[in-house]
């Protein structure tokens, strides 16, 4: 997602770190509808989801940069205004297949079982890969990103 003047206010405004290694910041939305944004940003904004799993091939077609441990990243909602700011603690890539109950830790209270969990996550992933000609695989590999909340 772009930096807007709204984006950049918010980081000037957040980020209490003054260093030119730490000046770096990306934008992002978490959940693919206004309903879902907002709850995940709730969840986020109360602590009771501390991360987030990405299908790695939808980041390798749409040529994203990987996420990288100490990166910031400016949460916003569908109207693109800023709502919190995270920086991620750990990442992990592993199959679809291999997500255990242990790696749902970091999702909101009601996706912290494993089938809530893919019922939640295979459907929405398969409508985006079919959007780029693609099939769902149970090896497609997850990106598992921890996070910390710095600042509202």
């Amino acid at each position: 997602m772009e930096k807007t003047e709204q984006t950049d206010a918010f980081w000037e405004s957040k980020n209490l770190i003054r260093d030119p290694a730490n000046s770096f910041y990306s934008v992002r939305r978490i959940g693919g509808n206004n309903k879902t944004v907002d709850i995940i940003l709730e969840l986020i904004k109360t602590r009771q989801k501390t991360g987030t799993f990405g299908l790695k091939w939808l980041q390798d077609i749409k040529k994203q940069p990987a996420f990288e441990v100490g990166q910031y990243s400016v949460l916003v909602d569908m109207n693109h205004h800023p709502d919190a700011l995270i920086r991620t603690t750990e990442i992990n890539t592993i199959n679809y297949c291999d997500i255990s109950v242990d790696h749902l830790l970091i999702e909101g209270p009601n996706a912290r079982t494993l089938d809530i969990w893919q019922d939640i996550h295979w459907p929405f992933w398969t409508d985006l890969l079919e959007q780029a000609n693609l099939v769902p695989s149970l090896a497609m590999p997850i990106v598992v990103e921890k996070f910390e909340l710095v600042a509202l």
